[in-house]
């Protein structure tokens, strides 16, 4: 596999297994992973959404503006598989 690939994929799974205050931490990884990716197009275009989207994640419920487009846990997950979905089906096309 990929190793940029694996990285974002141990990324992801970090983000899943871990408490609301490690998170931040661990978005903020995935997102300067996928931000800094310049040598492949495909991937940066596949990922970059995701890094966008993860800037209006808010663990925390009172802090949450949903009316700006905050949220929390539930679509976070959401998020983080579709992105694993998004990758695995990249790898099976042998991109």
């Amino acid at each position: 596999m990929n190793p940029y690939l694996q990285h974002v994929q141990n990324l992801l799974t970090k983000i899943e297994r871990s408490a609301a205050a490690q998170r931040a931490e661990y978005i903020s990884q995935l997102q300067n992973k996928i931000w800094e990716e310049t040598e492949n197009e495909d991937i940066n275009n596949l990922l970059a959404p995701l890094a966008g989207d993860l800037n209006f994640y808010e663990p925390f419920e009172k802090s949450r503006d949903e009316t700006l487009g905050y949220y929390g846990d539930e679509k976070l997950l959401q998020l983080l598989k579709e992105a694993g979905l998004q990758i695995e089906i990249y790898m099976a096309k042998g991109s």
